[in-house]
């Protein structure tokens, strides 16, 4: 019975060994895990920091456009047109993300604001003016592309009263204010008279 006895105790020392070389490895495992879990949470908290960082970026650069854009499209407007239109572009979320923007244009005359199917309330005469207008002030925004901008007709949907010369002369003003050149094809004459250069075809 003695032998059963010391057998059965050396049995229990043995798996009390095992046991606790287990518990040893998983208090190791535990603190390995633990370990990756605050690296984890670190990388976490830099990331979230960084993403409020690049969404600010992206509100304050929104809001620059906004700042930079609008005026040059109303002052445009204003140059060219006898009615009172004002022009903003927008920026949005869209839905619950908030990391989603939306470019939204909007038109407003006499204090309407214009919504869907602008060229069958406004005419194609100033949808062409605010394109034109747009693309100058994005082309001078962007300081790693050449100021150029080439036309193929763009004043063409622009007729009555004296909108052809205001606009040439718009076209002028802006290629001087702003430092672009443009090249325009055109039949219209009133363009003919404010280029610094013609080639006539």
């Amino acid at each position: 019975m003695r032998d059963d006895f010391k057998q059965r105790l050396e049995q229990i020392n043995i798996r009390l060994i095992a046991d606790t070389t287990k518990k040893s490895i998983l208090e190791n495992n535990l603190k390995d895990i633990n370990k990756k879990l605050i690296k984890i949470k670190e990388k976490k908290d830099l990331l979230q920091e960084a993403t409020l960082i690049v969404q600010q970026a992206i509100k304050e650069t929104q809001q620059n456009l906004e700042v930079h854009i609008n005026p040059i499209v109303n002052a445009s407007l204003n140059e060219v047109l006898d009615e009172p239109y004002t022009f903003n572009v927008r920026f949005s979320s869209r839905g619950k993300n908030t990391k989603t923007s939306e470019i939204r244009f909007e038109l407003d005359k006499n204090g309407i604001v214009l919504e869907d199917k602008l060229t069958d309330q406004v005419g194609g005469g100033v949808i062409h003016l605010i394109a034109f207008a747009l693309r100058a002030s994005i082309l001078v925004l962007n300081k790693s592309v050449s100021k150029i901008l080439l036309f193929d007709e763009p004043l063409v949907a622009l007729k009555g009263k004296d909108y052809p010369v205001k606009a040439a002369e718009l076209i002028k003003n802006l290629s001087d204010k702003l430092g672009i050149q443009i090249i325009i094809v055109s039949h219209e004459t009133s363009l003919k008279e404010i280029a610094d250069s013609l080639i006539e075809l």
